[in-house]
């Protein structure tokens, strides 16, 4: 039987408040705004693809193709290109206005900037004659494929609508039109569906194209969620992007998203979840524009909600991040039929998702007419508004080391002013990006509501490896940064007939130059003081000194001493106080079931970050001959097969190091080969009302929260190791194991550092086993209750992650 979705003979004629007009479909597949008139030299989707636009999902370098043909025919359109991805695809843009106004970008783009720079002189008349900067991004997430497709109607309407409204807005407006912010993601979801589809398109869910395999498409290469990524800025899509945000500095940033239900979802969201320090106006605003949003959808029949499910809190988010520099975050959520038709409690078509979406794309850019200097307004004053201390917090000091370099790097990237003070990094409260600084170091443990869409917890104070601390008072006597503050030298001492050399553990790229010098000598973990080394340095005994001149020190700070031989003095550098190091040959099990984003995190923070050789390996092909191959296994999160627990109890008793993380550790602490006793605390629902039930459920969970670790430090996996902060998602706690010397680290009996956590769960986590280790037969075990690496950014507890990848034979 034919399903009902065949979109090919999908007739959709609908009546749409489009700036000021209906619309319908035509039969090249473009929306057309029927009251207007739309230029024949201005190529339509279907013309340069050859499908009709909604009929099947369009690749990267076909978006990248249509956006060029119409720059290469409008004076309207300009498209340039940002970066490109970790697979090499290219990033693009497109800057849409007024011929008129493209001859005068700079010179509109500096006056915009002075919103944000020199706010106190900019005149409500001079905003008057200001364009609205206008930024419309689409497919952060690549399986949630309307939002690119609804780019490619809305750039052909703005380029080929010649009718006078249209020609008025371009003149009072330059929009940023970004298509396809994740190209990686996207191709590897649009190459399944369309290569998983028949020529009758069907709706079940069983069907292949509806069953996109592990990672999906989601996520980039990496498997990294570029909609987390906003603050942290480690991707390159991100990067590229922040830089011409940085830039552009817009009024109105809109972000396209897909979600489970056949509804569609625009802000505001949630009201008691929004960010403390998102100013009231900006709320006023969103729900100002959301009206426009309503009126659209209404015309066509489109369902839609708003001031539920979704929130803005977390600030590295494409709807959020805005909200905290001046701008306003909007975002869109249509309900997704990942394929062309789902069938849910109704039929939804592809085609109408791309609809919906491009619908709102013009009421969106209706209200952006209607509201400019509005918007233009909120900027400038936002800039205007002194941003004031809490609890009297006046600045944040950062010491200055590498870890704290790295931090400062990534605050400079947001344009916060830091400034130097007795060698340490400052950055004050009260500046230009005050909000910002709040909103990325303030510990917040109090909340209107305890539910959270992302995380509660992500406080600069405690989630990376530098050392951060709070100032009150004024700041007097600090200066300017220089580019001498970052300045790296590498630390040598010489010593005569060198026998090996020392690589201090201080070292800020220690495990990859342990990693990187493994061919060129035998290394040694040091477990006690010996001649001039410290626990957990690594002595390397070598043949040549000149490795380490030309290989070792790469002018990256890094500290290393020879080692003299033939002195007359006795070192007992074959001693039990050093343990022999092998080269980690690493497997990262990943597949159905396991968590794509932390096993992502794990392979690029080890393959990008430290440049290690790290296998992929599918927990279903994880065989123990495949295993004979490597000497750690790492296991991130998520489900792995049953049977799989065997293998790996006989690999490590083999002689392998098992390194488990998050969700990885909780599996194992549930199998024989570390079975642990937990403990959680469960909501209680009995006599509450339907209404009360939500916020019970949600009660206990841990929503992304900072915790403090007390550490063994005379476990060899410490060493070198002096952040105790630990970020956690999970309600279920270790019990301490009775063996001896198998707790590397503990939660304090107040661990609680940021975030939220229901009371009963902060009673029930004082003093639970954070990390555990322990021999089996002739391998290691190393279970880390939390992420080290999460999001790539949060990483207090990498360096103790690290240690046990190379040092675990040590223990």
């Amino acid at each position: 039987m034919r399903r009902a979705g065949i979109l090919r003979s999908i007739s959709v004629v609908v009546g749409l408040m489009a700036i000021g007009a209906t619309w319908a479909q035509l039969p090249y597949g473009i929306w057309q705004v029927t009251d207007s008139k739309y230029s024949n030299k201005i190529p339509t989707p279907v013309k340069t693809s050859g499908f009709v636009l909604g009929s099947r999902h369009t690749y990267s370098w076909e978006i990248n193709d249509y956006f060029r043909s119409v720059a290469a025919v409008s004076d309207r359109v300009v498209v340039r290109s940002y970066g490109r991805t970790h697979e090499g695809r290219e990033l693009i843009y497109a800057v849409v206005t007024s011929p008129e106004n493209h001859k005068n970008f700079n010179r509109i783009i500096e006056q915009n900037r002075r919103l944000m720079n020199e706010p106190e002189t900019v005149s409500d008349a001079e905003l008057a004659k200001m364009p609205l900067i206008y930024w419309s991004g689409h497919g952060v997430h690549g399986d949630e494929a309307s939002g690119p497709e609804a780019a490619l109607a809305f750039l052909y309407h703005l380029a080929a609508d010649e009718s006078a409204e249209m020609k008025k807005t371009l003149d009072n407006t330059v929009i940023f039109l970004f298509p396809n912010y994740n190209p990686d993601g996207r191709d590897r979801f649009v190459s399944w569906v369309n290569g998983n589809r028949g020529a009758i398109a069907t709706f079940e869910n069983a069907d292949r194209e509806h069953n996109q395999p592990w990672p999906g498409g989601r996520t980039n290469h990496y498997w990294f969620d570029l909609n987390r990524d906003w603050f942290p800025l480690t991707q390159p899509e991100s990067q590229g992007r922040h830089e011409l945000l940085r830039a552009a500095r817009p009024q109105l940033i809109l972000d396209y998203h897909e979600m489970g239900g056949e509804s569609y979802f625009f802000q505001p969201g949630v009201q008691s979840r929004v960010n403390p320090l998102t100013p009231k106006s900006n709320q006023e605003l969103t729900k100002e524009i959301a009206r426009y949003h309503a009126k659209a959808l209404e015309r066509i029949g489109q369902r839609y909600f708003t001031e539920q499910r979704y929130d803005d809190f977390y600030i590295g988010k494409g709807s959020t991040y805005p909200d905290v520099i001046g701008s306003i975050g909007i975002l869109f959520e249509q309900g997704s039929t990942r394929g062309l038709i789902r069938k849910g409690e109704e039929f939804v078509h592809y085609e109408a998702t791309v609809r919906n979406q491009f619908a709102t794309c013009l009421s969106s850019l209706q209200a952006g007419q209607d509201m400019r200097v509005k918007l233009l307004k909120h900027q400038r004053d936002f800039f205007r508004t002194p941003v004031l201390p809490t609890n009297g917090v006046t600045y944040y000091r950062i010491k200055r080391d590498s870890a704290g370099m790295k931090l400062v790097n990534n605050v400079l990237a947001h344009q916060v002013k830091v400034m130097v003070l007795n060698g340490d990094f400052i950055v004050p409260v009260s500046q230009r990006f005050g909000t910002l600084v709040k909103a990325m170091f303030e510990p917040r443990t109090t909340f209107e509501d305890t539910q959270f869409y992302d995380i509660s917890a992500w406080s600069l104070m405690y989630t990376t490896e530098a050392t951060v601390t709070e100032g009150r008072g004024e700041i007097s006597g600090a200066r300017e940064l220089q580019e001498s503050d970052f300045a790296k030298k590498d630390s040598l001492i010489k010593a005569d007939k060198p026998i090996g050399y020392i690589i201090r553990k201080e070292s800020p790229n220690f495990h990859e130059l342990v990693n990187y010098t493994m061919p060129d000598g035998r290394h040694y973990f040091v477990k006690s003081a010996l001649g001039n080394a410290r626990p957990g340095d690594v002595f390397v005994l070598i043949e040549n000194e000149n490795l380490v001149l030309n290989k070792a020190l790469r002018g990256r700070g890094d500290s290393v001493e020879m080692v003299g031989g033939q002195t007359g003095e006795i070192v007992s550098w074959g001693g039990n106080q050093l343990t022999l190091v092998e080269q980690p040959k690493i497997a990262l099990i990943a597949g159905s079931g396991t968590d794509s984003n932390n096993t992502g995190e794990q392979w690029w923070e080890l393959d990008h970050e430290h440049s290690m050789e790290v296998s992929v390996i599918d927990a279903s092909s994880a065989t123990q001959s495949v295993l004979a191959n490597y000497n750690v296994v790492l296991l991130a999160g998520g489900r792995y097969p049953a049977p799989f627990a065997e293998t790996l109890s006989a690999w490590v008793s083999g002689g392998g190091t098992l390194v488990a993380t998050a969700g990885g550790a909780e599996w194992v602490a549930g199998t024989t080969i570390w079975k642990l006793d937990s403990k959680s605390v469960r909501s209680d629902f009995e006599g509450l009302s339907y209404g009360e039930l939500e916020a019970a459920r949600g009660e206990h969970t841990v929503p992304g929260t900072i915790f403090e670790t007390v550490l063994d430090d005379t476990h060899p996996l410490t060493f070198g190791c002096d952040r105790t902060s630990s970020f956690r998602e999970s309600g279920s706690f270790w019990v301490v194991p009775k063996e001896a010397g198998v707790t590397v680290s503990r939660y304090t009996d107040s661990p609680l550092l940021a975030g939220y956590v229901s009371p009963k769960v902060l009673e029930t986590s004082r003093g639970s086993a954070a990390v555990l280790a322990k021999r089996m037969g002739g391998g290691r075990v190393v279970l880390m209750a939390d992420n080290p690496v999460f999001r790539g950014f949060m990483s207090a507890q990498r360096r103790l992650w690290l240690n046990a990848i190379f040092f675990s034979r040590a223990f």
